[in-house]
């Protein structure tokens, strides 16, 4: 009898030695309902609160910047303050390996949410969750999908899961998050740190900090107007940057622009792509411009004002000039 009730939980799938295998990344695909969780074999996804506060999506929203990236299946946290957690797991974790985590995120332009943090414990309880991963602080307000991941060992090996934890101040509307992954830490790290400067009408200055081993083959480096992220299969825009800048030329005005960059390795090997959120490039260039001309053609008028209390026939072209500059 207890021969057949334990081949029950086997065929099951609910058997003690039931994991999730690694690599794994979620794109958040099987969600098949709003409001349900991934599935996923070998495991589970849980989280702290209701589908309301923590709700997930099948479709991309038309309001509070809601999508996916580059599809239509993401989760998300809402405003309600407190701190909330997305759990996923079991892995089994090895001592002395490392491991990388990473997930997208995004927020809807209002002040708020953050601290942001990937963390791991020994079950789906926030109370053994106090190893932290990866932290992005209060407060997120970034409109387009970038990247909060790290690399992390685990102190002895056996089943852990891992956590995705927001916290909100009741300010905000969403937080959206897309593509987690958990793997083993690659050997060719991504670079840090990236920032744009140098900012004008048609460029832009991008640079980073290399990893602890710069890549032997430089970096690669994508932008594009589209705030989807790239893959591993993406064109880069740039290959074999030798340094930690680079200059973008060719840039349109007053038009957003977002940035990746990934380091190139020995061979065919490439580690994640790191990204940046760059400004809306010339903005204020272009608004000091146009009050530079506005104040030129002020005080064109005024000396034009000046010179035409003297008889100047309608005919000239100083007359017309006159005109045009009144029109404008």
């Amino acid at each position: 009898m207890k021969k057949f009730l334990l081949s029950c939980f086997v065929a099951l799938g609910i058997g003690a030695n039931s994991q999730i295998t690694l690599p794994y990344t979620e794109t958040f695909g099987s969600i098949a309902v709003a409001g349900d969780l991934p599935t996923v074999t070998g495991g589970a996804w849980s989280r702290t609160s209701t589908a309301t506060i923590q709700p997930t999506y099948i479709a991309n929203q038309t309001t509070y910047n809601r999508s996916g990236n580059g599809d239509t299946k993401f989760i998300a946290f809402r405003w309600d303050s407190g701190t909330r957690s997305y759990f996923v797991g079991p892995f089994t974790l090895n001592a002395g390996v490392s491991y990388s985590a990473s997930t997208l995120y995004k927020a809807d332009g209002s002040t708020g949410f953050g601290p942001l943090k990937l963390k791991f414990g020994t079950d789906a309880t926030v109370a053994t969750h106090t190893n932290t991963i990866a932290t992005v602080n209060a407060n997120i307000i970034n409109a387009s999908y970038a990247t909060i991941g790290g690399a992390f060992t685990v102190p002895t090996t056996g089943n852990y899961y891992l956590s995705i934890e927001c916290t909100a101040n009741g300010n905000p509307w969403y937080l959206s998050l897309d593509d987690f992954s958990l793997k083993l830490t690659p050997s060719c790290v991504s670079p840090t740190a990236i920032v744009g400067s140098g900012i004008t009408s048609s460029s832009a200055t991008v640079s980073w900090t290399a990893p602890a081993t710069a890549p032997v083959n430089g970096y690669d480096l994508y932008y594009s107007t589209s705030s989807t992220a790239p893959t591993s299969t993406t064109t880069p825009t740039s290959t074999g940057i030798t340094g930690v800048t680079t200059s973008l030329s060719g840039l349109s005005p007053n038009t957003t622009y977002n940035v990746w960059v990934r380091s190139a390795c020995a061979g065919s090997d490439k580690s994640d792509w790191s990204s940046i959120l760059t400004s809306k490039l010339s903005v204020l260039l272009v608004a000091y411009h146009i009050l530079k001309i506005s104040r030129v053609l002020q005080c064109l008028r005024y000396q034009v004002a000046q010179l035409y209390k003297m008889p100047v026939p309608e005919t000239t072209g100083l007359h017309l000039i006159y005109q045009l500059l009144l029109l404008n």
